[in-house]
């Protein structure tokens, strides 16, 4: 097993960190995923912390049914997609990233379907756990293991934060630690840096929670 990413919290704002096994496309995407976190700490319309749920069976049940609308809407949309460039656009305006979209494009024309076969599920651009929506309005299309990464660090992390003394209820930054070199989707990607964080903020260097590590095969 190979170490994918892990993520700790210090005071309020999480940090987390691809591993070697994160290739340049699934780094693509988590630094999407961190970017929109932070737009949304930053919306300014309302800006503000991102609030942790404890999480309730109702919630779970309401990102599920969301998911599944989400999927039914997104082949239906695909399927009536022209030719081969109209549903790669439709797959790329669908996904988190485009590399990933462009991914799901490819394999659809291959004559994959089902979420297993094109290699993304539904994600909730801000977590249900970390106070998102349970709908099925802004849905994209996520690497499955990249979204089995971030659930995971919503979960535990977000678990974790509440446990802390004092509990941390809320999520002020969100920052994403990721030098180069990774594995390439595309050439000339090895050497891209896809550290990210909120503008003008570095990663806080105080003490944190222990790190929560996901592995891959």
């Amino acid at each position: 097993m190979a170490n994918f990413g892990q993520a700790m919290f210090v005071g309020s704002e999480v940090v987390v960190e691809c591993g070697d096994k994160m290739s340049c496309c699934d780094r693509e995407q988590a630094k999407a995923k961190c970017d929109n976190y932070n737009a949304e700490i930053a919306n300014p319309e309302q800006p503000g912390p991102l609030s942790i749920s404890p999480g309730s069976s109702g919630l779970a049940s309401a990102k599920c049914t969301a998911q599944a609308d989400a999927w039914n809407n997104f082949r239906d949309a695909m399927s009536k997609g022209k030719n081969k460039e109209e549903r790669q656009q439709i797959a790329k305006d669908n996904s988190v990233s485009p590399c990933i979209g462009e991914q799901v494009a490819a394999r659809w024309e291959r004559g994959a379907r089902s979420s297993k076969g094109l290699g993304v599920q539904q994600d909730h651009m801000i977590e249900v756990k970390w106070g998102g929506p349970a709908s099925p309005e802004g849905l994209k299309n996520l690497g499955s293991r990249v979204n089995n990464f971030f659930g995971s660090i919503s979960k535990r992390v977000g678990d974790d934060m509440l446990k802390a003394t004092p509990p941390q209820e809320d999520i002020s930054a969100i920052h994403f630690v990721c030098n180069p070199p990774c594995k390439p989707p595309k050439k000339g990607d090895e050497n891209k840096n896809y550290s990210t964080g909120p503008k003008g903020k570095s990663p806080p260097t105080g003490p944190g929670s222990a790190p929560r590590t996901y592995l891959a095969d």
